[in-house]
């Protein structure tokens, strides 16, 4: 029995119960602008106190809104056209909807940049995102919005009594929900690998064809996963430091992604720009 089927036949059997006592369910959220029911899963700690808060930048957290840097803000608004063009333009090709944000080494920014491109893209009207946590080594994703100890991704893979509704959550921003990474898990690349982990991204992504998966990665010169988490990925953004990551690592980050998928590059921490720098898209198959 699939995670989809498990869940349907949970939502039988709440609706069946709730029907002998009286209550009443509550309708799932309608996506923006289109009057159709949201198809990502609806967490069952969805009550008002629940709901993850995202910590903006000036409280501590990574999100950029328009009021705490207008710039930096407009500059996001920008990043997320093309990769919108390369998920739904007319080139676009299965998968492209699910983006991986990775860096050639530690510290380049790319949980700051996965993180307000989300936001961004949850501005669209009628795309709803979803932001995944893939580095169970250093889930700083995890850990900045409050997290850690909470199910999440590795533990959705390795347990299969576990659904997307138990482990997905709401934000306080509409359209936007987040998968912690969950557990450290020991064999994350072995999960990573597996046939359950390909089965939820395939059943994602057919659950919502307008939306959108980012996919915050581990850096792709430090932990064995990263590679691994390509293979889920349809596109491809690299962040680079600006002064700091050396070429010969984009070089080798470079040649361990897939170029026959889209890959942009992002400078990050350009200071004659501001946090973020410039996108430079490095390939486009066909």
């Amino acid at each position: 029995m699939t995670i989809i089927e498990r869940a349907i036949q949970a939502a039988r059997a709440k609706a069946a119960s709730a029907a002998t006592t009286g209550s009443e369910e509550q309708p799932a959220r309608p996506a923006r602008g289109s009057g159709r029911v949201t198809p990502l899963p609806r967490p069952t700690h969805d009550s008002p106190e629940q709901i993850v808060v995202f910590p903006r930048l000036d409280t501590g957290g990574s999100l950029v809104t328009e009021v705490t840097d207008p710039k930096v803000y407009e500059q996001f608004r920008r990043l997320k056209r093309p990769l919108l063009q390369c998920a739904f333009g007319p080139l676009a090709t299965p998968g492209t909807q699910t983006i991986m944000v990775t860096s050639p080494l530690q510290g380049a920014g790319k949980t700051f940049i996965s993180s307000n491109l989300a936001y961004a893209l949850a501005l669209e009207k009628d795309r709803n995102v979803l932001l995944i946590d893939t580095d169970n080594a250093n889930p700083t994703l995890t850990r900045q919005i409050g997290l850690i100890g909470r199910p999440g991704l590795y533990d959705l893979i390795s347990d299969t009594a576990l659904t997307l509704e138990q482990v997905v959550c709401q934000t306080d921003t509409p359209g936007l929900w987040i998968l912690p990474a969950g557990k450290t898990a020991p064999d994350s690349l072995e999960l990573l690998n597996s046939h359950r982990c390909q089965e939820i991204f395939h059943q994602l992504a057919e659950r919502d064809p307008d939306g959108i998966i980012i996919l915050d990665a581990p850096p792709l010169l430090i932990t064995n996963e990263a590679p691994a988490v390509t293979v889920l990925a349809g596109q491809f953004l690299l962040v680079v430091e600006a002064g700091v990551t050396p070429k010969s690592s984009v070089t080798r980050s470079l040649e361990i992604l897939d170029t026959k998928k889209p890959v942009g590059l992002v400078l990050n921490k350009a200071h004659a720009h501001g946090e973020l720098g410039s996108y430079y898209p490095y390939s486009y198959p066909g």
